[in-house]
């Protein structure tokens, strides 16, 4: 994507994670279906020992190559608007769902997420994470 003179690229998942839903729960509410679950004491899959005390839900999602990120958003909230009673359960009942999107750019890059968006994702209680990385700050190599 191309904003202003910088390029960017961007991908994007949806997570969620409860303290007592089983995700199958969640997987029958949702229109997408799951790249990866974990259940209440299933064994963790990281140096760390120990087992999952939260369901975990993540999907990864379809970005576009040419749409901006307000846009695929925009699109996000249209697809899960029909899961809005479940989003809505989960988060008052201690789970959590939120959009990550890691935005990858090697100059400064902007774009406005208006606040219609903003107000959307949030009646679906859908959280919105950020995370951006820049080119690499290495020393270059002789």
């Amino acid at each position: 994507m191309t904003t202003g003179l910088n390029d960017y690229r961007y991908v994007a998942s949806l997570y969620i994670d409860h303290p007592t839903v089983d995700p199958d729960a969640i997987t029958r509410g949702m229109p997408i279906k799951p790249d990866r679950i974990c259940r209440i004491g299933d064994p963790k899959r990281t140096p760390r020992e120990g087992f999952y005390d939260r369901t975990h839900w993540s999907v990864k999602l379809q970005t576009p190559a040419d749409g901006d990120v307000a846009e695929f958003l925009s699109m996000v909230f249209e697809r899960l608007d029909s899961s809005r009673a479940l989003l809505t359960e989960l988060a008052d009942t201690g789970g959590r769902a939120e959009i990550f999107i890691g935005l990858f750019a090697d100059r400064c890059c902007d774009f406005e997420m208006p606040p219609t968006l903003l107000a959307n994702l949030a009646s679906l209680s859908l959280g919105l994470r950020l995370d951006y990385y820049g080119p690499d700050r290495s020393p270059p190599t002789p």
